[in-house]
Parts: structure tokens; C-alpha cells; sequence
């Protein structure tokens, strides 16, 4: 018996293929309406304390943007033939000018420092912009001068973010040595302002010696400034002292020995009060090597090394009263004790020439420099951030 194929009823199969596709046709209607529909926002959570944190960075980003705000060290004031000067560098010259316009004004106008002194014109200048002017000048000056200095290979980099790099890493070595108890001249740790003025005057002065050589200085000039600046050179006095003296060789000694010193040297004071004469006296002792005495004769003009003065200050100051002829009281200083004469004193008009020309040399090569970073700084090409200067002020 044959098996009959299964035929699907067509009445059904019409009614499923109909509700097939009323069914499609209602699922795109109900996307073309959400389409429609304006997107619903995904909530995000975020818990307090994170809230806390972005609300405290935003609020500070615009205070550091704000135009009402001083600058950040690192923001830029101008630009010097293209090299940065930041407000870090910028500031460090307002403060080295501050008493400078405090005084202009007070001399000037008898303007008395009060709060708003800054922001208070008188006479139509403004202390503010005053000060500004002149820290501008002076940090277009710095900035030429370490741009010609890197030019001659005596730095690597000029910018503000090295030198404070360079600062830390200094006084991170100075505390090293002190701990190792090694000596450190100056400060232990340098701050910035200090730190900023002694870089560029090493900075400086290395860059006067490089470029010497080049300032060409003749006789004629060297004759000049001589001639010019005479007080300069001016000597003072020669004295030629004749000592009866003691010398101690150590406290101990002069402990000892000051005793029997002072006896001896008040014995020919004596003499000397009851009509002696000084040279006679001195004649005598000289041949006398027992006298427990020393006589010497010594010049003290401007070759007297400076240390004298500071090792025998009341010595030298004996001295430098004597005129010709005339013999001091007991003197004691230190690990000495005599009595002095001043047997002839002349007065030097001034160093020779040819002894001062050294330092002469120096201070034209000091002049010529001082010339050769003036014509720098009148040839730079200097932009200023009018929007961070603005900001800039003063307390």
C-alpha cells in the first residue's frame, strides 16, 4: 500500500505566512519608533569621594587659568630671541628691583610703602609697570648673555627647568658633604634666589674670560684710565719702623715669658723718658745678642700684605699713627710686645704704572664686555606674553 505524501492544508499555511508577516512588519514599525525616540543617557555613578577629587582638580585648573592669578614659575613672561624667560626667572629680577622702585618713588614723589603702592600712579607712573620694565630689561640681559655663553660651549642648556634641576642636585651634594664633614663654603643648601645670582655670575665671569682675547686694549687707553682714575691708585703713606720687641713662639711661651718682657721693655721706656735717644738705645741692643731682645727694621707701605692688618690689628694701628720721629708706648699684640719708631715717613702719590696695569686691563676688558652685552641686548628680538604678564603682581 502506497504511502500518500503529506500536502500542507493551504488555508493554513495562508494564515501562518499572514501573521509571519504582520509580526515583521510590526517589529520594524517598533524600531522606526524608537528611532524616533531621543537616546535615554546611561546613568553614571561616581561615589563622593571621587567626586570630591575631580570637582577640587577642575576648580584648580581654572584658578591656574584664571587671568586674575599670578603665573606659574614655569609659564613664559617673553621670549628672547626665541629662548624662553619664565616667570620662575622673571620673578627673581622683581624681587632684586623691588627697593629699587620703593626708593624712586619715595625720593621722587615722597610716596610712603602702603598696601597698594603697586597699583597707585602717582605723578603718572604706575610702580607696577615700573617694576615690571625694569626686570624685563634685566632678564633680557641675563637671557643674552647665556645665550652668547652656550654659543661659546660654557653650558649646555639655558632654560629654567635645568637650572632648577641644577639647584637641587648642588644642594643634594653640599648636605652630602657636610655629613661627611667636609668643609662648604657659603650656604649649606642654596635657595632660588641665591642660587640664580651665583650660577650667572660664575656663568658670567667665564664667559669675560673667554671672550678677552677679543677686546683689543692699546697702551693709549691703558695711559688714559690711569691718568683718569688716579684715586684709584693712590697709596697713602711709607713708614720705615725701627721694633725692641719680643716675640712669643706660642701662648705657653708668652705666658712664661711676658713677664720678664714687659720688665725689660718699661726699663727702656724709661730711659727713653729720662732723655735717651731712640737709635742710640737700638744701636746698643743690636750688638747685645743676651738681651733677651730682638730689634728689627721693616717698611710698611701698600706691598704690607693685607694680613698684617688683620693678624696685628693693634700693632698696625700703632703704626699707622707714628709720624717721623715720633716712638709709640708698650704695645702688645698677641705673641708680641715692644716698643716702635717711626724714623721716616713718605707719602707715595700712587701705584706705578706699569705695576697697575694689570688690574687696569681687567677693568677696561670689564668695560668692553659691559659694552659688547649692551650692544646684545639693543639687537634682541624680545616677545612679550602680554596675557601672563598681565597677570603679574606685586606685595
Amino acid at each position: 500500500m502506497k504511502k500518500q505524501a503529506l500536502r500542507p492544508n493551504s488555508a493554513n499555511a495562508t494564515a501562518k505566512t499572514k501573521a509571519n508577516k504582520a509580526g515583521r512588519n510590526a517589529e520594524k514599525a517598533s524600531r522606526r519608533e524608537a528611532a524616533r525616540q531621543p537616546h535615554r543617557k546611561r546613568r553614571i555613578y561616581i561615589w563622593p569621594g571621587v567626586a570630591a577629587v575631580l570637582l577640587a582638580l577642575i576648580l584648580g585648573l581654572v584658578a591656574w587659568r584664571s587671568p586674575g592669578g599670578s603665573p606659574n614659575p614655569s609659564d613664559v613672561i617673553a621670549r628672547v630671541d626665541g629662548e624662553p624667560v619664565s616667570y620662575g626667572e622673571f620673578a627673581h629680577e622683581l624681587t632684586a628691583n623691588r627697593a629699587v622702585v620703593i626708593g624712586y618713588f619715595k625720593d621722587k614723589y615722597g610716596t610712603e610703602f602702603s598696601p597698594d603702592f603697586w597699583t597707585t600712579a602717582v605723578g603718572g607712573e604706575l610702580p607696577l609697570d615700573r617694576v615690571k620694565r625694569l626686570a624685563l630689561d634685566a632678564s633680557v640681559r641675563r637671557k643674552v648673555q647665556q645665550i652668547e655663553a652656550r654659543k661659546h660651549g660654557l653650558t649646555a642648556d639655558i632654560s629654567y627647568r635645568t637650572l632648577l634641576r641644577t639647584m637641587k642636585e648642588t644642594n643634594a651634594d653640599r648636605e652630602a658633604k657636610v655629613k661627611r664633614n667636609e668643609v662648604v663654603y657659603g650656604p649649606v643648601t642654596f635657595d632660588e634666589q641665591r642660587f640664580i645670582d651665583d650660577s650667572g655670575q660664575r656663568l658670567f665671569q667665564a664667559l669675560r674670560d673667554e671672550l678677552q682675547p677679543g677686546f683689543a686694549i692699546t697702551d693709549a687707553e691703558i695711559s688714559a684710565y690711569y691718568e683718569a682714575n688716579k684715586t684709584q691708585f693712590e697709596l697713602g703713606d711709607s713708614r720705615t719702623i725701627r721694633a725692641i720687641e719680643v716675640v712669643f713662639a706660642d701662648e705657653q711661651d708668652r705666658k712664661q715669658a711676658i713677664g720678664s718682657a714687659r720688665s725689660k721693655l718699661n726699663d727702656i721706656l724709661a730711659q727713653l723718658d729720662g732723655g735717651a735717644k731712640f737709635a742710640d738705645v737700638y744701636d746698643r741692643l743690636s750688638a747685645d745678642s743676651a738681651s733677651g731682645l730682638s730689634v728689627s727694621e721693616r717698611v710698611y707701605d701698600y706691598k704690607t700684605p693685607r694680613t698684617e692688618s688683620i693678624n696685628h690689628p693693634v700693632l698696625m694701628a700703632a703704626i699707622n699713627k707714628l709720624a717721623a720721629g715720633q716712638t709709640s708706648g708698650l704695645v702688645e699684640d698677641g705673641l708680641s710686645i715692644g716698643i716702635y719708631a717711626c724714623v721716616d715717613k713718605s707719602g707715595i702719590a700712587a701705584i706705578p704704572l706699569n705695576e697697575a696695569e694689570p688690574q687696569i686691563k681687567k677693568d677696561l676688558a670689564s668695560t668692553a664686555y659691559n659694552r659688547f652685552v649692551d650692544e646684545l641686548q639693543r639687537k634682541a628680538q624680545v616677545e612679550i606674553d602680554d596675557r601672563n604678564m598681565a597677570k603679574v603682581e606685586m606685595q
